[in-house]
């Protein structure tokens, strides 16, 4: 895969499929599962944060800081 000289980084692997993934002001990785979960990436793992949400199909959110 080309990066175009853009700087790439592993934040975590193995997730499955994710129906959106997002960053907080921390830059903690956020994800939906096609479970209904939301997931919080901690350490080289996850958190459940919600569950239950449905079948959800977007996660809006802001972009990762960079520089």
């Amino acid at each position: 895969m080309a990066s175009h000289g853009l700087e790439r980084r592993v934040v975590i692997t193995g997730i499955g499929t994710p129906r959106g993934l997002g960053f907080d002001s921390a830059n903690v990785a956020y994800f939906l599962t096609s479970a209904g979960e939301l997931r919080k990436v901690s350490g080289t793992g996850t958190t459940v944060v919600a569950s239950s949400l449905g079948d959800p199909r977007q996660l809006t959110v802001r972009a990762p800081l960079t520089t």
